[in-house]
């Protein structure tokens, strides 16, 4: 590795560490605003629900956040938001972890089953809401339906991309319009450049 290598590569690591800070100074900051709101917010895991559907969502905090937050601390789906005007539907599970802990497969891969066999047989009572834009969504194929997860970290099995693209064709062909996204803190990061 030459220098230029060497120092592009602390200047990544630099700016993800940088971008980690400041999702930790967010949390914070919305634990402080909607502690007399919800008590849950206390958890950091939870609070990280409101900083993606605030921060990547951009959903107006004039709104109730708790009802597009259907579960903390499961395999199945964290929150959801839907833009009716553009027919998208997003499903979203999130793993608020340090560096050192490592997102399994097993995560994803429960994540691409485990919603989609309730929300198809209609029987997700976590959130009736979830379950009724799933129903108009799969019913008019206008609508883009996304399974997004996403973690605060870069560690993670290095099949989890092969997982997704094979979840990906094979929604392609038996013609659904769902497409699943992984997000790491690298990907994040773009999204704030």
């Amino acid at each position: 590795m030459n220098s230029e290598q060497g120092f592009n590569e602390m200047n990544i690591n630099q700016k993800l560490n940088n971008f980690k800070d400041q999702i930790e100074r967010d949390i914070k900051d919305i634990q402080e605003e909607y502690a007399n709101i919800d008590s849950r917010i206390g958890d950091v895991d939870y609070a990280f629900l409101y900083w993606i559907l605030l921060k990547l969502f951009n959903i107006d905090e004039e709104e109730t956040i708790t009802d597009y937050i259907t579960e903390g601390n499961d395999k199945s789906v964290d929150c959801f938001v839907c833009f009716e005007e553009t027919k998208e539907l997003f499903i979203i599970q999130c793993k608020h972890y340090d560096e050192n802990t490592s997102v399994i497969r097993n995560d994803v891969s429960d994540f691409l089953k485990s919603p989609l066999s309730f929300l198809n047989e209609n029987k997700y009572k976590k959130s009736p809401a979830l379950q009724k834009f799933f129903n108009k969504a799969k019913a008019d194929p206008d609508y883009k339906i996304y399974l997004h997860f996403y973690t605060t970290n870069t560690k993670y099995s290095t099949d989890i991309s092969t997982l997704i693209k094979s979840f990906n064709i094979e929604q392609q062909e038996s013609n659904k319009n769902i497409l699943a996204e992984f997000f790491d803190l690298n990907d994040s990061v773009k999204y704030f450049v």
